[in-house]
């Protein structure tokens, strides 16, 4: 490594530059970059003139650090390209590992850049190989880290959660289990969790990291409300959707209050605290919080292009979900532009856009248009995430529904039964998916003249719905499919009518794309469950955009 200046005053301002530099990095981590970031510059800009390496790689590599913490990525790529020259430049083996890290980081989280990002995850790994035994765990653990999230931007789940895994492991033993370092690998754990549907396990981790935050900067810091955030979305994945709403109430007051209501942080949970009330069926009130999301996030330019795709995909559900199709099919083809720009068309997420736009397609009434996108977005995810992931589940369910509304019924059971199947495994055999599931399964076995059979998954679907939290529409079709069934049985037919004034009730608070199922229970009670009666069309499952990972 270079030696210290000479001069008996480079060294006294060599050393209290370092020192400044420790106080900085501090306010930096606890979330007070935008305050630091003017002072940094000033100090690089010193650094320069004194030309001690070490320093200066050290100096550069934390302002690369804070710009990518400000939202601004291709000033830090800047720097940390930098400061992995001069850290090269000047021996300082670990500073350079830790600027490839960062650098790896910056480009995958930030930027999208996963074929760059490719080639840097390798100078990434060699130059912690160039570190040998000694290296220390904590860049180790660093890279695993971003190895995580390289993975799971290519869509690479179970990858993603095992290098997360690896780097807990060895944060744990660098750090304690108590530091607040874990945080952010706790957080990237639960994102490769929710990706493959392991929700609950997935809450645990979020709860961790958040109890870490809390515990060191106190419950009014940024860091609070992103971890209050990435808690409420595990909680609203398991259905828990009152307990979600509230959390992401709770942690967009406090990001509005302490980073303000533009910052993009405070958008993406705006924009998930929406997601969590559309689940309720509050679309009306959902709507404002994902325009205005959108309207701060593309101020942002290409780098929260992602982000824009992702609110945009929770704006078309909830559009469809009110009938605006042609607003719905607009906001998922934008989507879908982004997501084929930034990721490539063989990414996962590209399935969420195609999957969809299907539900567009057949709530417009274009079933075989809806079938090929749904079939599309079946294939994508196979491919990429397997054949037992949630996503996978989504697109079979709604293969099976188009199915149904094309009048075959056989296909449709075929679909339907692995979708459970699948969903069952994933998300727990008492998830709102798995009723949603039930519900349609039992309705088709209807539809194909099978009632007795129809009446296990059906009953199960009512059930069910009494344990957990399911939009108005979702119990409306349980309870009519089970009403439809029974009517067959004369001492049933009571019980029948109850279910079928509980749908009606049910779909009275429900939007307008569900206005045909209940003129559809209004026509079947106004004949007492004629068996002539109209079936209510049911609507397709969307699968919306959120914060580490999608919905299943």
């Amino acid at each position: 490594m270079d030696p210290l200046p000479e001069a008996p005053e480079a060294r006294r301002e060599l050393a209290r530059l370092r020192q400044e530099l420790d106080g900085l990095r501090v306010r930096g981590a606890a979330g007070f970059h935008e305050r630091v970031l003017p002072r940094l510059e000033e100090v690089v800009g010193t650094l320069r003139g004194l030309r001690h390496r070490p320093t200066l790689a050290g100096a550069l590599l934390l302002l690369g650090e804070l710009r990518g913490t400000a939202g601004s990525f291709a000033a830090a790529r800047e720097a940390l390209e930098e400061a992995v020259r001069v850290a090269e430049a000047g021996h300082d083996d670990e500073t350079a590992a830790r600027a490839w890290n960062r650098l790896l980081y910056t480009e995958v989280q930030g930027m999208g850049l996963v074929k760059e990002a490719q080639r840097t995850a390798r100078m990434a790994e060699a130059a912690l190989e160039r570190l040998g035994p000694e290296a220390s765990l904590e860049v180790a653990a660093e890279l695993h880290r971003v190895l995580s999230s390289l993975s799971y931007r290519q869509g690479e789940y179970a990858r993603a959660l095992t290098e997360a895994s690896k780097a807990l492991a060895l944060l744990e033993r660098a750090r304690g289990p108590r530091d607040v370092a874990l945080a952010d690998v706790l957080t990237g754990t639960g994102v490769a969790l929710n990706a493959l549907g392991r929700h609950a396990e997935a809450e645990q981790h979020h709860a961790r990291a958040l109890a870490l935050v809390v515990a060191v900067y106190g419950q009014e810091h940024p860091l609070g409300a992103v971890h209050l955030n990435n808690v409420a979305t595990a909680l609203r994945l398991q259905g828990k959707v009152s307990e979600a709403v509230a959390r992401h109430g709770e942690a967009l007051d406090l990001s509005e209050r302490l980073l303000g209501a533009e910052h993009s942080n405070t958008s993406m949970i705006r924009a998930n605290l929406g997601d969590a009330l559309a689940r309720q069926g509050q679309l009306e009130k959902a709507i404002p919080h994902y325009e205005r999301a959108l309207a701060s996030l593309r101020k942002g330019g290409d780098s929260e292009q992602l982000r824009v795709a992702t609110v945009l995909l929770s704006l078309g559900n909830a559009r469809g979900d009110l009938r605006q199709l042609a607003q719905a099919e607009a906001a998922y083809r934008e989507a879908l532009t982004i997501q084929e720009t930034q990721l490539g068309p063989r990414h996962p997420d590209v399935a969420l856009s195609r999957n969809n736009l299907g539900s567009v397609a057949m709530d417009a009434g274009r079933l075989e248009d809806a079938r090929a996108l749904f079939d599309a977005a079946h294939s994508l995810w196979e491919a990429t995430l397997g054949p037992d992931h949630p996503k996978v589940a989504s697109a079979l369910y709604n293969l099976g529904h188009v199915e149904l509304r094309l009048r075959r019924v056989r296909p449709a059971l075929v679909h339907l039964r692995r979708s459970l199947e699948v969903r069952e495994k994933a998300l727990g055999a008492e998830h709102p998916r798995v009723a949603q599931t039930l519900g349609l399964l039992g309705e088709a076995l209807v539809e194909g003249g099978r009632l007795r059979e129809s009446r296990e998954p059906l009953e199960r679907a009512v059930a069910l719905a009494k344990k957990v939290e399911l939009a108005p529409a979702e119990l409306a079709r349980a309870n009519f499919a089970l009403a439809r069934a029974l009517w067959q049985s004369q001492e049933e037919r009571p019980r029948a009518l109850a279910l079928a004034r509980e749908a009606q009730t049910a779909y009275a608070r429900s939007a307008p794309i569900h206005a045909p199922r209940a003129h559809a229970v209004r026509a079947w009670l106004s004949t007492h469950g004629a068996p002539s009666a109209e079936a209510p069309r049911l609507s397709p499952s969307r699968v919306g955009g959120i914060v580490g990972g999608g919905v299943p």
